[in-house]
């Protein structure tokens, strides 16, 4: 709940990220995750990282030059929070949402993708929760030899059970 943080000496060391936008001040949140692009060279820092936040409003971030400045990453979902994030080796990043943080008093939630190339956001929601059925999705895995194997599990679905959908092209 501290923001984001970094340390460049393995982990020896931490220190606050204050380019960050979320975090600053008296803005609790929690950091859901972090990805780091494809695009790194060794010895050097990833141009291109992604950060998830817990909180309502802007909760996608996104650097391009190594975490110096941040941008809010257009067109993506209101309303919900993300619980996982997944950058599949062909740059699509998949992300688990849903209304509150869980493990209980979820009534909502979705699965997203993002083409990271194009901007393109697409709703592969595999089942949608209902006024009856509500639930969230939380887990999520990609396949690292075939990155359009994808599955993502629902979370608090205490009535019927959690589930784990799988997809072999993409969502």
């Amino acid at each position: 709940n501290d923001g984001l943080w970094r340390s460049i000496d393995y982990g020896t060391t931490w220190k606050k990220v204050e380019s960050f936008p979320a975090g600053r001040q008296t803005d609790s949140i929690g950091i859901c995750f972090v990805i780091f692009g494809r695009s790194g060279t060794p010895h050097r820092p990833t141009p291109t990282i992604y950060v998830g936040v817990d909180r309502e409003g802007i909760n996608l971030y996104r650097s391009t030059d190594a975490g110096a400045t941040w941008q809010p990453v257009a067109g993506q979902p209101k309303g919900m929070l993300p619980h996982h994030g997944v950058l599949a080796a062909d740059g699509v990043l998949y992300l688990t949402y849903s209304n509150a943080s869980g493990p209980n008093g979820i009534t909502s939630g979705a699965v997203w993708k993002l083409d990271t190339k194009t901007g393109k956001w697409q709703d592969i929601t595999p089942l949608a929760p209902t006024s009856k059925d509500q639930f969230g999705y939380a887990g999520l895995a990609i396949d690292a030899s075939n990155p359009r194997i994808v599955m993502a599990s629902t979370i608090d679905r205490w009535a019927r059970g959690d589930d784990i959908f799988h997809t072999t092209d993409g969502g």
